[in-house]
């Protein structure tokens, strides 16, 4: 090849190089209202995919439609941080009808194989209208079989706190797995907590959500943090008294920002479930949050976890769906939904596909953007 066409050549094989290197780290968290429920899709800026959850079985065509979207033709990772309906239910669906390579859980499901006494116990007798539901051990049983046989054939990887995937130029870190979580600080992390003083200590679940996997995603100077819905014991021991993971720039709230107050009107089970905490919040300072939760929520402890997350000044809260406003104990009815120009679905139906983007670059800036209205914001490089 003459030296002149040489140059040239190295000359586009740079700009190759420099186009694909400002390609964003993109999230698409996943409309997958009415119901509370999670699904979140990951591509790295060298095109590697990663789905954390898959939501319910009946809103697979959502997964779907976003996986076309963002072009991805293959998953590298499913994440599917705990066994419960909605985070977990559409894995056999996807995994039969889309390539997978490699599925991440927690190993054996903590909720399989107990009888409905253990659940009447925990769970159901003091649940919404104090509603009893025999058979609840079969449907955890039956959801955990058939998530076990979806991923046979696949690589399976059944991580521990402190671990690493491996996903193109973005660091994966497992915050937390099978009831476990690290012990060690992150860097940036390790500092006193001023909010543990103003968190309680509560009691420890003994079911699904405690064992979830927690990830925290790094592209450069920006941070992504995904605890699914690890319940506040495990978040007491990430936060206090020293915060172990330091702040981030975009967190999903843990799980739906569902926090249950001591109440006689609901079980301690709900109570130990609970997040997210002061401690959790104050202490990861995002710049942005994002609730994937579902149109009824209020009565689920959500109006007291906005509660929570407004205790950031500055924070945007970014919403999958609108809340109807309401209360566990009805004490607060007031609405505390974000402007709607933040929200992705404003009614309790979801017949088109509607998500938050967001697109982070490696110097901490990032452009979140609502598909149902287009509006963007974007927020500053570190300094």
């Amino acid at each position: 090849m003459p030296f002149t066409l040489k140059i040239i050549a190295c000359v586009l094989l740079g700009l190759v190089g420099t186009l694909q290197a400002a390609k964003p780290l993109t999230i698409y968290v996943i409309d997958e209202s009415p119901v509370d429920a999670t699904a979140a899709l990951v591509v790295a800026p060298t095109g590697e995919s990663l789905l954390i959850d898959t939501g319910f079985m009946r809103n697979l065509d959502r997964v779907f439609a976003t996986l076309k979207l963002a072009g991805v033709s293959k998953l590298d990772y499913v994440v599917v941080t705990h066994y419960h309906h909605d985070h977990a239910e559409g894995f056999p669906g996807l995994a039969a009808k889309f390539p997978i390579s490699t599925i991440v859980d927690h190993g054996q499901g903590a909720e399989a194989g107990h009888d409905d006494a253990w659940w009447k116990e925990r769970r159901w007798e003091t649940f919404v209208h104090q509603e009893v539901r025999p058979g609840m051990a079969k449907s955890a049983d039956d959801l955990y079989a058939a998530h076990a046989k979806a991923r046979q054939g696949l690589r399976h990887i059944v991580p521990k706190p402190g671990d690493k995937l491996s996903f193109g130029d973005i660091d994966v870190r497992i915050l937390a797995s099978q009831g476990a979580v690290i012990t060690s600080p992150l860097a940036g992390g390790g500092n006193a907590n001023p909010a543990c003083a103003q968190t309680e200590v509560r009691a420890a679940d003994d079911g699904e959500d405690q064992n979830s996997l927690g990830l925290l995603l790094t592209l450069g100077r920006f941070r992504f943090i995904h605890l699914g819905d690890l319940s506040w014991e495990r978040l007491y021991a990430l936060f206090c008294p020293r915060n172990l993971i330091g702040t981030v720039d975009a967190y999903l709230a843990t799980h739906h920002a569902s926090r249950f107050p001591k109440s006689s009107a609901y079980s301690d089970y709900f109570w130990r479930r609970s997040a997210p905490l002061e401690a959790e919040v104050m202490g990861l300072q995002p710049r942005a949050a994002f609730l994937s939760g579902g149109y009824r929520a209020g009565r689920y402890g959500t109006n007291d976890g906005f509660k929570v997350l407004r205790m950031v000044p500055q924070m945007d809260v970014w919403q999958t769906v609108w809340v109807t406003p309401g209360s566990v104990d009805k004490s607060d009815m007031k609405d505390h939904n974000s402007p709607e120009q933040f929200i992705a679905n404003m009614t309790d139906r979801n017949d088109t596909l509607r998500y938050i983007k967001i697109e982070a670059n490696a110097d901490g800036s990032f452009v979140v953007t609502n598909s149902r209205n287009g509006f963007s914001k974007t927020y500053p490089p570190h300094k």
